[in-house]
């Protein structure tokens, strides 16, 4: 059995917001749903905020766009954070020799 990593991937609907890059991080897979959302709000907050908005988000101990976890057909589960373009990490196999782009493809074929 292949080990396991978060694939963490911008998405997007409507070509006006497509990103540049698809692939935004690969986390370790023993990271809890949780730790990936945390990670992933923070990634997205600087990604999408001003430096003024980032200042107001820390004080206040509140981000803009939390991050969701949401059920998969397989009994897995997703992190998904942000509007449009926004983040979705799914946990993805790591055959032997992989490549980000392949891990991409790869979660692009999890059923919802």
């Amino acid at each position: 059995m292949s080990e396991r990593v978060w694939l963490v991937r911008w998405d997007h609907a409507g070509e006006h917001a497509k990103p540049e890059e698809e692939v935004a991080m690969i986390l370790p897979g023993s990271l809890a749903p949780s730790e990936v959302g945390m990670i992933v709000e923070y990634f997205y907050s600087a990604r999408v905020s001003t430096p003024d908005e980032m200042l107001d988000e820390a004080v206040r101990n509140q981000r803009t766009s939390p991050a969701s976890i949401e059920p998969l057909r397989d009994g897995g589960v997703a992190v998904v954070c942000g509007h449009n373009p926004f983040l979705e990490a799914m946990l993805v196999p790591t055959p032997q020799n992989a490549t980000a782009a392949m891990l991409a493809g790869l979660s692009k074929g999890e059923p919802r």
